[in-house]
């Protein structure tokens, strides 16, 4: 009976031992411990949301502080909302030993974190973290947002001798930048004086980011170590931009209406054109379609038009640009047009020949009009600025021009010698008067040359030399802004002579060049008689420039 016990024994325990082989995978999981905890603000019993959490094995050393020798860091995670965290799926033997640190800047843990996990159950361990006193408190400001660049701008103020080594921001799209953010160090010359001796801002702007909500909070480091001021909030968005341009082509009933795509947005636009009205001031895309017309333009090109037809004459429009996206719709400022029949374009010149007394305007007709113009001219006036055909005539002249050629002039006299005078070309249909521009011009108070009949002669002499320094000088002269004075023909020579007082200047003795030619001689006129005379290229004569008039 012995023997039959012992081998049942031996039986039942190789039974045992297989089902305990089968099922390691039970054993283990039985063996598995877990840590819950909160961690919360000394004397304020605030949770501490999104803080590092890390977890070693081994207890926590009184004599070496927070080293833990041999012993590595096993796991890691964050604080929830509530403040609480968890370390999961912990292999324990019967009894085993952690320590969890609390890892938060600014903040020092208060107990030392010490936590024994039994096999199969959950442990707690709740904590306790303070401020660490850097003699500096920091003020994070709101930030100010322009487009995609934004400001930060925060204030600290400091304890006589802890002046901060560094300062700035970290920014993140998570609700505590300190752990996950970027950080941004501003520079020496971004820290300003204040009218207090211990208290500093400072900014910097950061630029090229991305549509969303960002958080950022400022800091600063000292001997100490590191302040955080509050976490601020920012968000940003990238509507579509567009600007709404001049009408154009604007006839009796059409017109061209013109836009320009400024920024394209995030999210992108998915429709752009115009809408105009000629009964709301503000036309939008709302309005009732029988009174305020949209016109979509297809395509992504920066600028872009739409020509529109079945206007009513002589009635004010008001039109502007919208762009859509997901998010809504945009607007450019709204411009104004009026449908009518085009008046005449014309141009004014600048004035020519201006002498003491006289002067030749010159304009040009652009387009005819429709209908088209049935008087062109030009007005002058020495008291008005800008003048107009309504203007009385004993303050502005208006000369009416012939002809239907696209070029015109008009010689005008009776001038006023060193009197700035204004002028512009006109020209006139059933519709109304089209102007040129204004141009100005100032009589000759002391003329440096005279006409007779289509030839402008010089009042005096450019000097003496051989021929061919007198045909030179002539060449150079600029005399009343021309340039293209020349040596006088004999037959030029003796009409000069016959007006030789008139004209004045001349040497009576004087013998003057011509520029023509006998053999391989040249004419020359006696001044103290008239006479015409040959002589050699070399010799020396006066010279007196002349042009002919255009």
């Amino acid at each position: 009976m012995k023997k039959i016990k012992t081998w049942a024994l031996v039986l039942i325990g190789i039974m045992m031992g297989s089902c305990t082989s089968s099922d390691d995978a039970s054993d283990v999981q039985s063996q598995m411990g877990s840590i819950y905890g909160i961690v919360t603000e000394l004397g304020t019993a605030e949770p501490m949301k999104a803080v590092g959490v890390e977890l070693y094995k081994g207890k926590y050393h009184t004599n070496k502080g927070y080293d833990y020798g041999e012993n590595s860091l096993i796991l890691k995670t964050v604080t929830f909302d509530d403040g609480h965290f968890e370390f999961k799926d912990l292999v324990t033997d019967k009894f085993t030993s952690y320590t969890v640190r609390i890892v938060a800047d600014g903040y020092e843990q208060i107990e030392d974190g010490s936590v024994t996990v039994e096999a199969g159950r959950q442990a707690r361990v709740d904590l306790q973290v303070k401020k660490i006193d850097t003699k500096v408190v920091v003020s994070t400001q709101e930030a100010t947002v322009n487009g995609n660049e934004v400001l930060f701008t925060a204030e600290f103020t400091y304890n006589s001798g802890y002046y901060p080594s560094e300062v700035g921001f970290v920014y993140s799209t998570q609700d505590n930048p300190s752990n996950d953010g970027t950080i941004v160090k501003c520079k020496k010359e971004e820290i300003e004086e204040t009218s207090s001796t211990y208290t500093k801002t400072f900014s910097t702007k950061v630029s090229g980011l991305g549509k969303g909500t960002y958080y950022v909070k400022a800091y600063t480091i000292n001997s100490i170590g590191k302040t955080f001021g509050e976490v601020r909030s920012f968000s940003l968005s990238f509507p579509p931009a567009v600007t709404t341009l001049a009408p154009t082509n604007i006839l009796a009933e059409t017109a061209t209406l013109n836009g320009r795509i400024d920024a394209e947005g995030d999210p992108a636009y998915t429709e752009r054109g115009f809408v105009y009205s000629k009964s709301y001031s503000m036309p939008t895309v709302d309005d009732p379609v029988n009174a305020t017309t949209k016109v979509p333009v297809s395509g992504r090109s920066k600028d872009f038009s739409a020509n529109i037809s079945s206007l009513t004459e002589d009635v004010k429009y008001y039109v502007r640009t919208y762009v859509k996206n997901e998010d809504g719709t945009y607007y450019g400022e709204v411009k104004t047009f009026i449908p009518s029949h085009p008046l005449p374009s014309v141009v004014t010149l600048s004035v020519t020949n201006i002498l003491e007394t006289s002067a030749t305007l010159n304009g040009r007709i652009e387009s005819p009009g429709d209908p088209a113009y049935t008087e062109r001219g030009f007005l002058y006036s020495k008291s008005h600025e800008v003048p107009t055909i309504n203007d009385a005539s004993t303050s502005t002249v208006k000369v009416v021009v012939a002809g239907t050629n696209k070029d015109f002039e008009a010689n005008i006299s009776s001038l006023t010698k060193g009197t700035k005078y204004y002028a512009r070309a006109y020209a006139t249909s059933s519709k109304g008067t089209a102007y040129g521009e204004v141009v100005s011009f100032t009589t000759d108070d002391k003329s440096e040359y005279i006409i007779l009949g289509n030839l402008m002669i010089q009042k005096q002499d450019l000097g003496s030399g051989n021929w061919g320094t007198a045909k030179e000088m002539c060449t150079n002269s600029r005399i009343g802004g021309y340039s293209d004075w020349r040596l006088p023909t004999i037959a030029e020579l003796s009409v000069i002579y016959t007006h030789r007082v008139e004209i004045g200047g001349f040497v009576e003795t004087g013998r003057y060049w011509s520029s023509t030619l006998s053999g391989s001689y040249y004419y020359y006129l006696e001044f103290s008689n008239g006479e015409q005379h040959t002589c050699p290229y070399s010799y020396d004569r006066y010279v007196r420039a002349v042009r002919t008039k255009q």
